[in-house]
């Protein structure tokens, strides 16, 4: 993408055209591009930064610098500006003293720029957690106390020792907002759509170059207490859905270390978590026969469940009469339990069946749902207490006030590629009630992302692409275009 974009600022400039050396020359893996004898490199750093070791550059630009794995960029792409332009030149200046005139003559009259290599770090903010957060505290702290001198005397302000000569003037920070560019840059109307759709931190981050706090985790407490029900007039647990009610099931099927757990969300406006049920060092049998029994108590037209960790294993179960070990799972007159995409031809089958495989891009994706529903109260927990006290309930309030500490218990970490990695804050082997745990939200990712894609994700391929092409849902301005015959 960066190398096309190369060609074509070369291709869209006649002037600078002219004055370039040779068009830009793309190989497998570099674009060099040299205007008026300075040459442009471009290089993808790739998994572990081998593949560029040795390069030299005078001004390097580290972009989209939250998502390069910091031992890359100290061990490798820092080494690029380690030696200057002209390394005969600059020693012979020094020789002659010309240095000590050069700062002389800045003091007294205007600040010249600096002829020295340069390494820009530019790209969105991310979390305060990542690699580009800590070297823009770093900076900032450095021009905010108009530092000059050995780093290691300035600890206290730094945060640890640094064993090397630091210079106020030779850093600078350049942040730029959305709406302080120009206008004709940025698209206003899709910002519009951007602000309305995602989450607000990730809305800052990425359009208002602001570094969000993870401190709190990535769902933030404010929100789900805001997004639980009034303790005197809201809704509570069930342990028996309504028949004029529609639910999901996201289940997580993990059996021993980790725990097997179902989330159960009422479909409506807004969606409600109205039960949740987890088990431990039980066989898959006993999991299946649960569901089955949900499946009795809740009107379910949708479930969810991880194709990990046993998934496949629990499909099969859900439609046999009797576990191998001998445990009733499905009665005589239920309906066997398919795939929503199954060809199977069975008519009296229910095809509600969804399992899901946890990819990176799943996964930051059923994040993002779920935090911007928390945030948009489009998903709702039940209040606290319950009307009626059984075993039952009395678990189930247990098991949701568990799942709201799995949930500000989720951080986000980048991985070595830059990919957005979901998990628990790291444990502090001195305090007990360090969550261990993540299943219960692990099972609310997928009854949530059901619950607000339900449409889509049952419909077949064919009525998805009828659908996209319905006159009836193709409105609104130039759409009309669409609907005008040929």
């Amino acid at each position: 993408m960066i190398f096309a974009e190369i060609i074509r600022i070369y291709k869209k400039s006649p002037i600078l055209s002219l004055i370039s050396d040779h068009e830009p020359r793309v190989g497998n893996d570099t674009c060099r591009y040299s205007v008026c004898g300075s040459t442009i490199t471009a290089l993808p750093l790739g998994p572990n930064g081998d593949k560029i070791r040795g390069e030299r550059g005078h001004v390097i630009i580290a972009d989209e610098f939250d998502s390069i794995d910091p031992e890359i960029f100290n061990k490798v792409i820092r080494g690029f500006g380690a030696t200057f332009s002209d390394p005969y030149e600059k020693s012979r200046d020094i020789a002659k003293g010309k240095d000590e005139k050069n700062e002389q003559e800045q003091e007294e009259g205007p600040q010249k720029i600096s002829q020295g290599n340069k390494i820009i770090l530019a790209g969105t903010a991310g979390y305060t957690n990542g690699p580009f957060y800590q070297q823009y505290k770093h900076y900032s702290a450095i021009i905010a106390n108009r530092l000059q001198g050995n780093a290691n005397s300035f600890s206290d302000i730094l945060g640890s020792e640094h064993e090397y000569d630091v210079d106020y003037k030779d850093y600078c920070i350049i942040k730029y907002r959305y709406d302080e560019l120009k206008e004709g840059i940025m698209d206003r109307k899709l910002i519009d759509a951007a602000r309305a759709t995602m989450p607000k931190h990730i809305f800052d981050m990425e359009y208002n170059a602001q570094f969000a706090d993870d401190s709190a985790g990535f769902f933030k407490a404010k929100d789900i207490k805001e997004a639980t029900a009034n303790s005197l007039d809201g809704f509570q647990i069930v342990t028996k859905g309504r028949q004029d009610r529609h639910y999901i099931l996201g289940i997580d099927p993990a059996r021993t270390i980790d725990r097997f757990s179902i989330s159960v969300v009422e479909i409506g406006q807004p969606n409600k978590i109205v039960y949740h049920w987890t088990c431990q060092n039980k066989k898959y049998s006993y999991a299946a026969a649960k569901i089955r029994g949900l499946m009795r108590d809740f009107n379910v037209i949708g479930i969810n469940m991880d194709s990990g960790g046993g998934g496949m294993a629990v499909e099969e179960l859900l439609n046999v009469d009797k576990s191998p070990d001998g445990l009733d799972i499905k009665k005589a007159n239920e309906p066997k339990i398919l795939r929503i995409d199954s060809e199977d031809r069975d008519e009296s089958a229910i095809k509600i069946l969804n399992l899901q495989s946890f990819t990176s891009n799943w996964i930051e994706e059923a994040n993002s749902l779920l935090q911007k529903n928390i945030e948009d109260k489009k998903i709702m927990f039940p209040r606290p207490t319950c009307d009626y006290m059984s075993e039952k309930s009395d678990d189930c309030i247990y098991e949701i006030a568990e799942l709201k500490k799995e949930l500000l218990s989720i951080t986000v970490t980048y991985t070595s590629s830059g990919r957005k990695h979901f998990d628990l804050k790291p444990q502090n082997s001195k305090t007990d009630d360090s969550v261990k745990h993540k299943d219960r939200y692990s099972s609310l990712l997928l009854s949530n992302y059901m619950a607000s894609k339900y449409e889509d994700m049952t419909m077949s391929a064919n009525d998805l692409a009828k659908r996209a092409y319905d006159k009836e849902d193709t409105i609104g301005g130039w759409a009309d275009e669409f609907n005008s015959p040929v």
